[in-house]
């Protein structure tokens, strides 16, 4: 029974996991895709949405309350205004837009695999002492994660075909 409750905090309770979290985000840019919502002076809404993440992550911090940094109730402003700011910016097409997108995608999906492994790294490496730094921590999983994300884009940007006639691989670079 014990499992399985560990398995349900987990997956919907966690601040790591984006369900509980991710959906609410998700929402808020259907509303403003499907409402066309429209603010003018987001830029000082947005500033003073960044002052309320400050305030808010620094008192849970002196009060001891916060447990990791990953949701913080201001960040839902943040987000939202940070949207209506970024959907008005009109980029000109670019090839490199395809490549960019892969690699978002692959460091959202690698990266909870790096805070492991960079954890566990920490801990062997400072003789078990469960102190993280976070900014080490973010550091390290955000550049590590990018650079495996352009190694697996790279390797399925080199197609290997079989070639029956001279039985050998050959490689077609793109």
């Amino acid at each position: 029974m014990s499992k399985l409750f560990s398995y349900y905090f987990k997956v919907f309770v966690s601040a790591k996991n984006g369900l509980p979290f991710g959906f609410m985000f998700v929402m808020l840019g259907a509303l403003i895709s499907r409402y066309n919502i429209n603010i003018k002076k987001e830029k000082i809404f947005l500033l003073f949405s960044f002052l309320m993440l400050f305030f808010e992550a620094n008192i849970l911090r002196f009060l001891n309350v916060s447990k990791d940094n990953n949701m913080y109730i201001s960040l839902i402003f943040v987000d939202f205004f940070l949207m209506l700011i970024l959907i008005k910016v009109d980029l000109k097409e670019n090839t490199i837009y395809k490549s960019l997108r892969d690699i978002s995608l692959l460091v959202y999906c690698s990266h909870p695999l790096f805070i492991y492994i960079v954890s566990k790294i920490y801990k062997i490496v400072f003789n078990g002492q469960s102190y993280m730094n976070n900014l080490f921590l973010f550091i390290n999983v955000t550049v590590i994660s990018i650079i495996f994300s352009m190694v697996i884009l790279r390797i399925k940007q080199m197609r290997i075909y079989y070639n029956s006639k001279t039985e050998k691989n050959t490689y077609n670079f793109k």
